[in-house]
């Protein structure tokens, strides 16, 4: 009796374990919109605000999640959408950054006039591997990325 009893304590705390709620490194809370589940409340409100642009005009080609490759190895690096290859490098490994949102702006100041790509990240916290990867996109591509 006692040993049955033993195991049943067990697996009360084995299955306790299981449906606990993992909490999150940074204490984000997935959060689904429109079809999409975003990394965070304030990623999904921001891509309720730039979905808010778009139909506005103020801004076009709005994509989520847009793939940057640093490619290592004598390849090309370039965005997946761009359709020139912007520089070669001659290293071991790719490295990729994603961003949370990628659009483009109608910039109407007296400096540029026209559209103008944007590459924006929410951040709550800035790791030491964003900040890096903050610095080659600026680099690479010439695109400083937007914090919002």
């Amino acid at each position: 009796m006692l040993f049955s009893i033993i195991n049943i304590y067990r697996i009360l705390l084995v299955s306790i374990r299981l449906y606990t709620p993992k909490k999150n490194k940074y204490n984000n809370v997935k959060t689904a919109l429109d079809g999409h589940i975003f990394a965070s409340k304030r990623e999904a409100s921001r891509y309720a605000q730039l979905k808010l642009l778009q139909s506005a005009g103020e801004i076009r080609n709005l994509q989520l999640q847009p793939v940057f490759t640093f490619t290592m190895a004598g390849l090309e690096v370039r965005h997946k959408n761009y359709k020139q290859p912007l520089k070669y490098v001659d290293c071991k490994r790719a490295l990729k950054y994603i961003a949370d949102f990628s659009y483009e702006w109608l910039d109407r100041t007296q400096q540029h006039k026209g559209w103008q790509i944007v590459i924006e990240d929410s951040k709550g916290f800035k790791t030491p591997e964003y900040k890096i990867k903050r610095a080659l996109m600026l680099y690479f591509y010439g695109i400083e990325v937007k914090e919002v």
